[in-house]
C-alpha cells in the first residue's frame, strides 16, 4: 500500500486507543510487564487444539458460516446461559462475533439512531465512546 492513501474524514475524527498507545510503549522498554490486553500467558487448552485440528481435517472450515454464527455454537451458549447465569436463551437471539468491537459495532448500528442519548457506566469498556460517537450518536454521559 502507497503512503499516500487518504482516509476519511469518519475515520480521521477515531481517537487512538489508550490500550494501542499502552502497547505501543510498551515496546520501547526492556522487561517491561505488558498488561494492556489480557493476552492469555498460559496458551491453548489441548482440548480445543485438538477440536481445530479435528474440523480442519474434516472439512468444517475453510469457508464462509452462517453470518449468525455457527448453529452448534449458539446451541452450547444457549446451554452455558442457562446453566451459569439463569439466562433463558433461543438460538434465534444470538449472534456471534469475531470480537467485542465488531459485536459493539453491530449493536449500536441496530439499536441507536443519530441524536440518541447514550448513558455508559464508568468505568466502561475503552473502546464504547469512541464506538458510539464514532456512528454520530453522541450525546453520551459518563457516570
Amino acid at each position: 500500500m502507497s503512503d499516500d492513501w487518504r482516509a476519511s474524514n469518519r475515520v480521521k475524527q477515531i481517537q487512538k486507543s489508550a490500550i494501542h498507545e499502552m502497547t505501543r510503549l510498551s515496546k520501547e522498554v526492556e522487561n517491561v510487564a505488558f498488561l494492556s490486553w489480557a493476552k492469555p500467558t498460559s496458551g491453548t487448552p489441548e482440548h480445543i487444539n485438538n477440536a481445530a485440528i479435528s474440523a480442519v481435517k474434516n472439512g468444517l472450515v475453510g469457508g464462509y458460516s452462517q453470518n449468525s454464527g455457527l448453529l452448534e455454537l449458539r446451541k452450547e451458549i444457549v446451554k452455558k446461559l442457562k446453566r451459569d447465569n439463569n439466562i433463558n436463551a433461543n438460538v434465534s437471539q444470538l449472534l456471534v462475533t469475531v470480537g467485542a468491537i465488531e459485536g459493539l459495532s453491530a449493536s449500536v448500528m441496530a439499536l441507536i439512531d443519530p441524536g440518541d442519548e447514550i448513558i455508559l457506566p464508568s468505568p466502561t469498556y475503552s473502546y464504547s465512546s469512541g464506538c458510539y460517537c464514532f456512528r454520530k450518536t453522541c450525546s453520551c454521559s459518563f457516570n
